[in-house]
């Protein structure tokens, strides 16, 4: 069995697709990590700064630091000129001044008209118009679970693993059309075969994982020399991606609360999400023991794929309260095969008793041992009626 993991695997891994790949991730991991570098050679005006010339009484109230906007006294330059009389404002902009920006520009004259006529007003007035304008709020925020960092990790376990168990299936029916199956026989037995055909899937996984992550700490380590990623954070919160300018991708790490529930709570997810396409994997490897031709195997996997992919969408489009914590989703959780997707979402999402977890992972394994144990007897039957 162990030769054969290792054939198949070299088969998977050692071969010119899967270097082309590497390459092609490899470049594509560094376009992404230096994204903010890349922009800047090939569009080198798309972050210029927003010249405005207005009247320095005006320009004393604002400070235009780490903006995209900047002062300037050339009136003629100017992308947006402001001036003040006794009427009022008038403003002149050029057509690169977008709408958002002429609010932007409206909010600024008010706040320095309030500010700048403040002094002239009675404390009676100033009381008044402090009540009108400021009123007192306090804000109760609720804390609801919402990793969405977790999710997005078990997606991306959720398609890689889809995407591997429709090779292993290919697999056994290339192995059958090519009579290389009986001779496989000849040297491992019909379990040992069973046993390789579903472990191949994940040893594979895990071998490209651990040649992304290291693809990935590569060019991790090298931005971290360059400027420990200050400037592609920068350039992020620049353009609306996250919400705090970090200084390092160690100030980001520590941003997220790690703590010993999290962790559970992110295990948990992927350990239903393992079960769960085991259950499909162990499907598709039996019934492709039936199929006896390529035709067959691609009429097959397409709708698999289309319904695999409509449950995760339909799965995001549950997501609410109502739906998975009261409704249907919460019931389907517990039932094998929905419960890969739609247990994680719960766990991430929202509070679940520790009860239908342990519950739902009771099903989740005596559903696969079932099916290990009757698949099995059909996988066996049908290899030896494909050596008569």
């Amino acid at each position: 069995m162990k030769t054969l993991i290792l054939f198949s695997l070299k088969r998977k891994l050692l071969n010119p697709i899967m270097a082309w790949m590497v390459i092609v991730v490899f470049v594509l991991m560094g376009i992404g990590l230096f994204v903010d570098k890349v922009v800047e050679v090939v569009f080198p005006n798309l972050f210029s700064q927003t010249l405005i010339h207005m009247p320095n009484t005006m320009s004393a109230y604002f400070d235009f630091s780490n903006t995209k906007y900047e002062v300037t006294d050339r009136k003629n330059s100017a992308n947006i000129v402001i001036k003040m009389d006794e009427v009022g404002y008038l403003v002149s902009a050029d057509q690169s001044v977008s709408e958002n920006e002429q609010l932007t520009i409206r909010s600024w004259i008010e706040h320095f008209h309030l500010m700048h006529h403040y002094p002239y007003l009675s404390d009676e007035e100033i009381a008044t118009l402090d009540f009108l304008l400021s009123p007192h709020i306090t804000y109760d925020i609720r804390s609801v679970s919402n990793h969405e960092g977790g999710f997005i990790f078990i997606s991306m376990i959720y398609f890689m693993m889809l995407g591997f168990s429709s090779t292993v299936a290919n697999e056994v029916v290339s192995e059958k059309i090519s009579n290389m199956l009986d001779m496989m026989l000849t040297s491992v037995t019909y379990k040992q075969h069973f046993y390789a055909k579903i472990m191949i899937g994940w040893l594979t996984i895990l071998c490209q994982a651990g040649i992304w992550l290291f693809t990935l700490f590569c060019w991790a380590s090298i931005r971290i020399i360059y400027d420990q990623g200050a400037s592609l954070y920068a350039f992020l919160h620049r353009i609306g991606l996250i919400k705090h300018p970090y200084e390092s991708f160690f100030d980001y790490l520590q941003s997220f609360e790690w703590d010993f529930a999290m962790v559970m709570m992110l295990i948990m997810g992927v350990l239903f999400l393992f079960l769960g396409i085991l259950l499909v994997q162990l499907l598709l490897l039996l019934v492709s023991v039936k199929i006896n031709n390529i035709e067959e195997s691609a009429s097959i996997q397409a709708p698999f794929y289309l319904v695999m992919l409509l449950f995760y969408y339909c799965t995001l489009a549950i997501n609410n309260y109502q739906t998975m914590q009261l409704g249907i989703g919460r019931y389907l959780s517990y039932i094998p095969g929905f419960s890969m997707l739609l247990m994680p979402v719960r766990i991430l999402y929202y509070d679940v008793f520790w009860v239908e977890i342990i519950f739902g992972l009771v099903i989740s394994v005596m559903t696969l041992w079932t099916a290990y144990a009757l698949g099995l007897r059909h996988y066996h039957h049908h290899l030896t009626e494909s050596k008569k």
